[in-house]
């Protein structure tokens, strides 16, 4: 029998396979673990990505989200023939980094981390593809160029793990083994003593950082991250956060 809480696992299973795309290790998406996309992925999917930390600012944004703010200042035939005033939304900026947070006992000494993404390379195009540009090329505007490649992207899965030292303050990046430009950032601070949660309880911050070098714009989701997850697993238990709505 389905239950409300199938349907509702169900929704949201392909709401993220739309918008994010597929999760490793889900045996549900495992069919799109080497998935062929027509489009740039970051044309394909709508969030849930990490573009390079020094790409250009133009690059950081999105390209789809400028055009809808410009059709705004157009004029629009009404019983007044006015246009709409046009919106002070600033253009969406996309991440570079991701991180979590957790509370650990004064015992805590290190923690592995776990990183598990997707690279997307451009997959080369067949002959009857390379005609087809050819003819772009005579007729520019015969079709629109995409943002990002207009080619073949086919998604290669990854996964990383790397034990960083708990240690206070912010600690010096530290890279993945075996995939340069990827680096995870450690900040730990010890917790004030309000009865709440243990003595010598400490909050760390784990993120990851995409200091990947910008690839030229029609390449430029090869060096983007996609569905990145972080986990973090230490040998004894976290501290559990306290429900402030108890106090």
């Amino acid at each position: 029998m389905t239950t409300a809480k199938d349907v509702r696992t169900q929704l949201i299973d392909a709401l993220r396979l739309d918008l994010i795309g597929p999760r490793s290790g889900q045996e549900a998406h495992s069919r799109y673990a080497e998935e062929v996309l027509p489009i740039a992925p970051s044309k394909w999917y709508l969030t849930g990505f990490l573009v390079p930390y020094s790409a250009p600012q133009d690059s950081r944004g999105d390209d789809d989200g400028e055009e809808q703010l410009d059709l705004l200042g157009r004029k629009v035939e009404a019983d007044d023939d006015s246009a709409p005033e046009r919106s002070a939304v600033s253009r969406p900026v996309f991440p570079s980094s991701m991180g979590l947070s957790v509370l650990v006992p004064s015992s805590t000494k290190s923690l592995l981390v776990k990183v598990v993404w997707a690279d997307y390379a451009p997959v080369a195009q067949p002959a009857e593809d390379a005609e087809a540009r050819a003819g772009d090329a005579r007729e520019p505007h015969a079709r629109p160029q995409e943002r990002a490649g207009r080619g073949r992207w086919r998604r290669v899965p990854r996964v990383a793990e790397r034990t960083v030292a708990v240690a206070d303050g912010t600690l010096a990046p530290v890279g993945l083994p075996g995939f340069d430009g990827l680096e995870i950032v450690v900040s730990v601070r010890v917790v004030g003593d309000h009865g709440l949660v243990p003595k010598g309880t400490r909050s760390v911050s784990v993120f990851l950082v995409n200091r990947r070098s910008p690839a030229q714009d029609v390449q430029r989701d090869a060096a983007y991250v996609f569905q990145p997850e972080l986990s973090l697993h230490a040998g004894e238990p976290f501290v559990a956060r306290p429900d402030l709505h108890e106090i």
